[in-house]
């Protein structure tokens, strides 16, 4: 499908009623400021503009968190879209400076730094704080926006937000929390693509979350005039409220290097989860549930006897029961071909916590033959 049609097909989607209208009403025009056509970029010789929605009541002082409506696409203006005016004044209501911008085709990345850069320079009369920036895209805008929030050689923002849309991810920010909105009855093609996205995030162990409106088309927040509908417009204003917010952003930030090690050994980055958890171990020596986690790391890494050292160190201490250890320690001593050490930890295992289909896993394949491997098996 070409870029032309694909524009035409999402545009019939989302606004094929007659009279397309957000589903949130939005608040009254009193309440808002709305500043239009403002030039935030020069390309080509060309004037790139953005159009500015902040709450009217302000004080002198005040330093606004921005969200910024991303085109993707760049060709065309969206400003005037019932969608864009309708999410942009919701959240100037509630206490953001929202910007839908118009970009240009061949540079969307390079629009994006650019209005980063812009928020920055104009913070003062815009009165926006430039480190309190979401990013939303919806639907075919996710191809260019998403890959861009994730690159670590871009500027990072405080939160992205997805709707109905796709993107390829090659590597997660820990440090950048992300809202996915799945349309439960979009195309079997995006939603399970969307899946795909959200699992990977998870398994790097990425500050992601997932709402799922089962009831909501493609572009529902348009279409479907429903309290589900508006209650995941609700959960975005309040997913951007707290991806905005200092506390939540310093939480963050202070367990980076244990969330980065939880992320590699999740998705078998297993030397860079050893190198991290030796950091994290060194720093919290009576840990025992990190040093399991670095045995964990060490065994995927092939180092099993390191691994060895590290289980016996976390076995008996707060926060790891005996099958925690007792089977990562005992498949450890198994890929090492230690078969006393393998029933050793096996044998540590109460009966009840034992499950007898672990002992189907092929490590354990060399002690086939042997009499107390035998007789653990055959416990019920």
């Amino acid at each position: 499908m070409t870029r032309t049609l694909l524009i035409v097909s999402l545009a019939t989607l989302c606004f094929g009623q007659t009279e397309p209208a957000f589903v949130v009403p939005p608040p009254p025009a009193s309440v808002l400021e709305i500043r239009k056509d403002i030039v935030y970029r020069q390309w080509n010789g060309q004037n790139l503009v953005l159009d500015l929605y902040r709450p009217a009541k302000r004080t002198a002082d005040t330093r606004l968190p921005v969200i910024i409506f991303m085109n993707g696409f760049g060709s065309g203006s969206q400003r005037a879209w019932p969608q864009y005016t309708g999410f942009a004044s919701v959240f100037a209501g509630e206490g953001f400076a929202a910007i839908n911008p118009d970009t240009h085709t061949e540079g969307i990345e390079e629009d994006l730094e650019a209005l980063l850069a812009a928020l920055r320079t104009h913070a003062a009369d815009w009165q926006v704080d430039p480190d309190r920036v979401v990013v939303f895209a919806c639907s075919g805008h996710v191809e260019k926006v998403l890959p861009f929030l994730e690159d670590a050689k871009r500027p990072l923002v405080a939160g992205g937000i997805v709707y109905y849309g796709i993107g390829m991810v090659r590597t997660w920010r820990p440090e950048l929390p992300m809202l996915f909105v799945r349309a439960g009855l979009d195309r079997p093609f995006m939603n399970n693509n969307l899946d795909k996205i959200t699992a990977l995030g998870q398994a790097a162990n990425a500050p992601i979350q997932v709402i799922n409106v089962p009831s909501g088309h493609h572009g529902f927040d348009v279409m479907d005039h429903n309290d589900t509908s508006r209650e995941a417009v609700a959960a975005t204003v309040q997913f951007a409220r707290m991806a905005t917010s200092p506390g939540y952003r310093a939480a963050l930030r202070a367990g980076l290097t244990e969330v980065n090690a939880t992320g590699a050994l999740q998705s078998g980055q297993f030397e860079t989860a050893a190198r991290l958890y030796a950091s994290l171990v060194a720093a919290h020596p009576d840990s025992g549930p990190l040093q399991l986690s670095y045995g964990e790391a060490l065994t995927g890494a092939g180092r099993y006897r390191d691994a060895l050292e590290q289980f016996a160190k976390a076995k008996d201490k707060a926060g790891v029961g005996p099958r925690d250890v007792g089977l990562p320690a005992s498949r450890a001593a198994a890929l090492a071909k230690d078969a006393d050490k393998t029933i050793e930890w096996l044998k540590s295992i109460p009966p009840r916590f034992l499950p007898v289909e672990a002992l189907q896993d092929p490590a354990y394949q060399f002690l086939a033959e042997n009499p107390e491997f035998r007789a653990l098996q055959a416990r019920k």
